[in-house]
């Protein structure tokens, strides 16, 4: 094993992290540079007149120490970074052996496709945005944004949608932009989709829906269907996520509703009124303007709407204005 120049750490390689660690700790006790480790990284600057002389001096001496413990490809992994602690920080994230697998990555979410990104799906499922980050700013880390699992296809952007982390989504979508937005799943999910049927979570839809820098709506992302042909408004108004269902109504265009099949869009109709979201089930009659124009034989599908109204008998409460279901129902009525 190859050591530094002065012989008590070993130079630090991807197998041997562990006992460099133990090694470089007690080097830097002993030059009483171990504090400057512990120190956090905002109160140690190298820009001038950000901390004191002597703090600068010993930062670059511990850095200095760190980097020349480094293998040439690991050296070129920490050479942007300004401080000691993150560089040490870095290496323990990196090489570190404290991660395991999770039972998700065990069971097959990460196959042996993105084995070696196993880090980067750990910072994901535990929502560790600078982690992610970190991951990211390495070599391979862009490459790592678009590779899928061998079991799902999916992408490490399904895996943080279905966790729920908004910041570690919003890394995500800035790093692989509307490339990694639009990939999709075996099932054809794209993160959207699985975001909008598995969780509901409003927050993530957003930061994948609404381009923030560019000022525009993803409308292309909202009309992405699955393998069932249901685009993410079918899927949340399906498992009754109302909030979810409420906000995709909102951003998905009126041409891409009018543009679904006549049969998806009564599903819709129907599953909006069996979990009593009902504003946009007025909405979706209300934009349906060609429904009193379809064939007989499509009639009855039409009326699962109003059958699934009529299961709901406690919408109805005695002695009370009909208000909005008033409204709807004439709306329905005034389609035939």
């Amino acid at each position: 094993m190859k050591d530094t120049p002065w012989g008590i750490v070993q130079v630090l390689t991807k197998d041997n992290y562990d006992r460099w660690k133990n090694q470089m700790k007690i080097y830097l006790m002993m030059q009483k540079l171990w504090t400057v480790v512990q120190t956090e990284s905002d109160s140690v600057s190298t820009n001038v007149g950000a901390g004191s002389s002597n703090e600068i001096d010993n930062n670059e001496l511990a850095l200095c120490i760190i980097q020349s413990a480094c293998g040439s490809k690991i050296l070129d992994e920490i050479s942007h970074l300004n401080t000691a602690k993150e560089a040490w920080n870095f290496l323990a994230w990196r090489y570190g052996s404290e991660l395991e697998a999770t039972p998700d990555i065990e069971q097959g979410r990460v196959g042996d496709n993105v084995r070696h990104c196993i880090k980067l799906y750990k910072c994901v499922e535990e929502g560790d945005e600078k982690g992610v980050e970190l991951f990211l700013s390495l070599a391979e880390g862009r490459r790592a944004l678009f590779l899928t699992s061998d079991s799902d296809r999916r992408t490490v952007l399904h895996v943080a949608a279905i966790a729920g982390h908004v910041k570690v989504v919003e890394v995500l979508v800035r790093e692989g932009e509307d490339i990694l937005l639009k990939m999709h799943d075996n099932m054809g999910n794209t993160a959207l989709a699985l975001a909008a049927y598995l969780t509901g979570k409003t927050e993530v839809a957003e930061c994948m829906v609404e381009d923030k820098k560019g000022g525009r709506i993803r409308q292309n992302l909202l009309a992405i269907a699955n393998n069932d042909g249901e685009i993410p408004l079918l899927l949340a108004a399906d498992r009754g996520h109302k909030r979810m269902t409420r906000y995709l109504f909102s951003k998905t265009p009126y041409k891409v509703l009018n543009e679904q099949d006549y049969d998806k869009r009564v599903l819709l109709l129907e599953r909006c009124i069996r979990e009593e979201i009902l504003d946009v089930a007025l909405g979706l009659l209300e934009l349906y303007l060609e429904l009193d124009q379809l064939p007989p034989e499509s009639l009855p599908d039409v009326f699962l709407a109003l059958r699934a109204l009529a299961k709901m008998p406690y919408a109805f409460l005695s002695g009370c204005q009909f208000g909005f279901l008033h409204n709807f129902i004439y709306n329905c009525f005034n389609k035939f």
